[in-house]
């Protein structure tokens, strides 16, 4: 209905016995309603994970990114479609870890960029970022595990918004 679809290449990624996925991070168009972009991760059978996922829009601009979100607002849902946890503006939540012992960049303080730190138990997860109704932008998407649990995730996806006439990202 939105006109050409188009399928990437699969990338395939060997993790080893002594080796551990601990970041994805996603950038794409995101704007509200159906053309946020969607994280989905499952977390086994057995232990919990602590994840910091970010929202990022604001700090983009300066990195050099044009059209960067002015406003990143993020939630987790459960599989059942309750909501976990929501941020809107970053400074509002108080972290486990700070962004340095996750691999993460700094933002700096009263961005409306969006973080949330919190424990999962295993089970099935969606991570959104949006920005309120009218508002869209370039965003980024990111999951970073910071409790070094003994089982791995075992899916991670993403999903984002790709309108007709899209340009390709270089």
């Amino acid at each position: 209905a939105l006109g050409q679809s188009l399928t990437s290449a699969p990338i395939i990624v060997t993790v080893d016995d002594s080796s551990r996925f601990v970041n994805l991070s996603t950038r794409a168009f995101v704007g509200s309603g159906e053309q946020a972009a969607i994280l989905g991760l499952v977390i086994p059978p057995g232990e919990g994970h602590g994840m910091v996922l970010r929202g990022i829009g604001p700090t983009l601009a300066g990195f050099g990114v044009a059209g960067a979100l002015a406003d990143a607002r993020l939630e987790v849902l459960d599989s059942t479609g309750r909501r976990m946890a929501v941020n809107d503006n970053w400074t509002d939540f108080v972290p486990h870890r700070t962004f340095a012992e996750v691999g993460a960049f700094e933002l700096a303080p009263g961005t409306r960029d969006s973080v949330i730190d919190l424990g999962l138990s295993p089970g099935a997860y969606t991570v959104r970022l949006s920005g309120p109704p009218g508002v869209t932008g370039v965003g980024l998407l990111e999951l970073y595990e910071w409790d070094n649990a003994s089982d791995r995730l075992i899916n991670l996806s993403s999903r984002v918004f790709v309108g007709p006439n899209a340009t390709p990202a270089i």
